[in-house]
């Protein structure tokens, strides 16, 4: 049972990959990778797939039998997207400072974690989960045997587990990345106005410039010394929020550190 689940969580996740990143593709014009994970694994859509099944099986087993009406269906997928996604999207701005996604732009969303939107979307998907994939998930279980699908199990859970290794500690370095660019451009800056002191005829203007000149030396400096596997899976995220000094100016630098990133170090 729990072999079967984890192996239909993965395949989910690999399904919501693929959707999201078709999505970009559509809405930006270019390829991105869209999940959180380094690989084509997005796992807030393996989790939603499974739950709604796993509800699903859970009352009908309480209920003898009864098949619940599309509506029903419809409602429960609606409401588990909203506490799935609020609770995600929670959790890991907690962890990481960063936002995987952003729904501030669309009507009738709460703190851009959750929208009403989505969350229909979501409520549809629950329906095609139920009524075509999860028959074909029961005849395919069915056609398996249960030491092929332990077998698939755990080859998918090492594969699993080396992807959020790689990940977390990807963001992890980057954290510990985005503090040091922004001490270093302190220390430079607080030196550069006390020569600033001695020359009062420079102006404000040229306080920014030597800011945003001495941030882009440096952001380079010091991604190249950085893994470009580590790397990539920043670009995944939608924005960081480090709590350094300035934390806007923060975001600008880690923007240009993303654009450097994507051009291939160039």
């Amino acid at each position: 049972m729990i072999c079967r689940l984890f192996v239909f969580f993965m395949i989910f996740s690999v399904f919501g990959w693929i959707f999201e990143t078709v999505y970009g593709m559509l809405y930006t014009g270019k390829w991105e990778n869209r999940g959180f994970l380094y690989g084509p694994i997005c796992p807030i859509y393996g989790t939603g797939a499974v739950g709604i099944i796993v509800v699903y099986e859970m009352l009908g087993k309480i209920t003898g039998g009864y098949n619940l009406k599309w509506w029903q269906i419809f409602i429960i997928a609606f409401v588990g997207s909203f506490i799935l996604e609020y609770a995600t999207s929670y959790l890991l701005e907690k962890k990481f400072h960063a936002k995987w996604w952003d729904y501030s732009n669309l009507p009738l969303n709460i703190n851009g974690r959750i929208c009403v939107p989505a969350s229909c979307l979501f409520g549809m998907a629950g329906l095609f989960v139920i009524y075509i994939v999860y028959p074909f998930t029961t005849r395919l279980n069915g056609m398996i045997p249960p030491f092929i699908m332990e077998i698939c199990a755990l080859l998918l859970m090492m594969i699993g587990a080396i992807d959020a290794t790689l990940t977390i500690s990807a963001l992890t370095d980057f954290e510990k990345y985005i503090v040091e660019v922004s001490d270093a451009i302190d220390e430079h800056m607080e030196v550069f106005m006390e020569n600033l002191q001695e020359r009062k005829e420079e102006s404000a203007k040229k306080i920014e410039e030597e800011r945003e000149r001495f941030t882009l030396e440096y952001a380079k400096h010091r991604l190249s010394g950085i893994g470009k596997i580590h790397l990539k899976a920043t670009l995944r995220v939608k924005s960081f929020l480090y709590k350094v000094p300035d934390a806007m100016r923060a975001n600008k630098y880690i923007e240009q550190a993303k654009e450097f990133i994507s051009k291939g170090f160039k």
